[in-house]
């Protein structure tokens, strides 16, 4: 009962906010009504800026005010570069943690508490001021008691109960919201619920962090351009993680020269392709405040909460695609991006979808060679957004490495924009590919033809064998899909359902009538029984009207074209109130 009460409060709150930052405008009519259910008394005032802000800075800004699991989903939101428009993208993308720091009194008690041990029995220096604050935790600098210089990432206090307590209602708002939205037929709500519920809940594990580094320290031993922080696990637990201090200066904050920014761009390319094609372990969020430029010229990695891992077949996968894409070969990308997908109750057309692939890639790739003529960051959603509308389901397990991909794109950019992108996948892909081909004198016109003979051989024997196996257990079945059928079998269910409504109309007439012969049930010289059966033969006859009218299916709301209407609708507006200044 009591947390059914603070669960509506919380919604309440959530109402009153986004009136509040105004993301209600289609509920003007019903504010009214909308104040009451909820128990405000009053009108939500506007947030002072919210009319000078977007519909995407308006959301950003609700998430930001209702704290950190909303600021955790929207930044998880930011990664599903399939599910969200560009501008909204861009605008959480913008969602990066930048809180009020916890009392230093707060921190002391949770590592002494995390410890049993005072803290200067565990330090000999901790600095009160944090080097950065998030929603999460905050890092401190501290000094080891044998005099080694370390970070110190400590877990707010009480913020798991909070989440917690936040996702129990995320997941009550996803079951409401798959029931309204059409989209939740390809992405479903619930779905991105429970992978952000384990997104966030290994983001708390600070033991999960330190297995993370642990493994990113052993797999970068080799690669002495790259510097990764090494762990402490006798003053890490589960919600203390400490490690090694790296020394540099951030991407976003650093000044390079051309040469140093070319000699960084190889690094982190190479140490990109190192991470997804042989450890199989990548950096979830490479952003640039995420990336050090270090002074003797190597690359520092932080923050590695979220990690992604890819199996061979996705590695071999992904090679594949990206290789098909600078070859502008819409035909294997097409074909991969449907292989890839999770299996949808909606027929694909591969024809059409390749058309649109390939009108995508035109559009984007006119000159595939220089990384500045390359807009990976439209590209890629483009794609993603073209394989919703053709029915086909991109699982969520490639949804972190699409966001990946185009984050080391934009720092790649950043620092070197002439980088020739083919010269430095073709190392990759004729390594993947010289396992079952020789390409040592391969043109483009042998490398397309040999990705798509890749994706040939590897589908059709696994078929096969799964047709073969079915029929040597008797579990083969061969499913025949109509709509002229199933169009009939609606409509004699509706007809059944008609004929049945119809007759029990029938007995309620006659019964009516007998009533009203043998029965003296009036009220003011009305016939009860005879009204109460004109009433019910009338809701009969509106049930069945109803029945033959939506042949039994329901109506949802389409998200991506009512937010496609309001920009399209913002472009023509901003021009006309151009012309009207001039």
């Amino acid at each position: 009962m009591f947390q059914a009460i603070q669960e509506m409060n919380r919604v309440r709150e959530i109402a009153m906010l986004s009136l509040r930052h105004g993301l209600g405008p289609t509920l003007h009519r019903e504010r009214e009504k909308l104040w009451e259910l909820l128990g405000i008394e009053e009108a939500v005032p506007l947030h002072p800026e919210a009319a000078q802000r977007t519909a995407p800075e308006r959301f950003r800004c609700l998430l930001t005010e209702l704290g950190t699991t909303f600021i955790k989903f929207g930044q998880i939101l930011s990664t599903r570069v399939d599910l969200l428009p560009r501008d909204y993208l861009q605008e959480l993308s913008r969602l990066q943690d930048d809180v009020q720091h916890e009392p230093f009194e707060h921190i002391r008690q949770q590592v002494e508490s995390s410890f049993g041990k005072p803290l200067d029995e565990l330090f000999a220096s901790f600095d009160e001021v944090p080097l950065a604050s998030a929603s999460i935790a905050q890092v401190h600098r501290a000094v080891t008691l044998d005099g080694q210089e370390v970070v110190v990432k400590v877990q707010r206090p009480h913020i798991a109960d909070t989440i917690r307590a936040d996702l129990d209602l995320l997941h009550k708002l996803a079951r409401m919201a798959e029931a309204v939205f059409q989209e939740s037929a390809i992405y479903s709500p619930v779905d991105l619920v429970e992978a952000f519920e384990t997104s966030i809940l290994q983001e708390l594990d600070f033991e999960r962090e330190q297995d993370n580094l642990t493994e990113f320290h052993h797999n970068h031993k080799g690669r002495p351009a790259i510097a990764v922080p090494r762990p402490f696990p006798e003053l890490s637990n589960a919600i203390i993680l400490t490690m090694e201090l790296v020394r540099g200066h951030k991407l976003r904050e650093s000044k390079l020269s051309d040469e140093a920014g070319k000699k960084l761009c190889e690094i982190v390319v190479d140490d990109a392709f190192q991470q997804l094609f042989v450890d199989g372990l990548f950096h979830g969020d490479p952003h640039p405040g995420n990336l050090l430029a270090l002074d003797d010229g190597r690359l520092g990695i932080l923050d590695l909460g979220s990690v992604g891992r890819l199996t061979p077949q996705m590695q071999e996968n992904l090679i594949l695609l990206m290789m098909a894409i600078v070859l502008k070969d819409a035909d294997t990308v097409a074909r991969l991006i449907y292989r890839l997908a999770s299996a949808s109750n909606e027929r694909t057309d591969l024809a059409a979808f390749k058309a649109d692939i390939q009108a995508a890639i035109d559009k984007y790739l006119t000159k595939p060679n220089a990384l500045d003529q390359i807009d990976t960051g439209q590209l890629i959603p483009e794609l993603l957004s073209l394989a919703v509308q053709h029915h086909v389901r991109v699982p969520k397990d490639y949804a972190l490495l699409f966001r990946a991909a185009i984050l080391v794109e934009g720092v790649a950019r950043r620092l070197d924009p002439h980088l020739d992108v083919e010269k430095a996948i073709l190392p990759y892909a004729k390594k993947m590919l010289l396992s079952r081909y020789d390409t040592s004198d391969a043109g483009t016109m042998g490398l397309r033809a040999m990705l798509r003979l890749q994706t040939l051989a590897s589908d059709v024997p696994m078929q096969l064998a799964q047709i073969l196996l079915d029929m040597e257990r008797g579990q083969f079945k061969l499913n025949l899909a109509s709509e002229d059928l199933q169009q009939i079998n609606t409509s004699l269910k509706g007809l059944g359902v008609i004929i049945f409504l119809g007759f029990l109309a029938c007995g309620l007439t006659i019964g009516g009538f007998l009533s009203i012969s043998k029965l003296d049930m009036s009220v003011a010289g009305v016939p009860i029984a005879a009204l109460l059966s004109s009433v019910a033969i009338g809701l009969l006859f509106g049930i069945a009207l109803a029945w033959s009218l939506l042949s039994g299916k329901s109506f949802k709301v389409n998200l991506t074209r009512f937010l496609n209407a309001r920009r399209r609708k913002k472009q023509l507006v901003q021009p006309k109130a151009a012309d009207k200044g001039k």
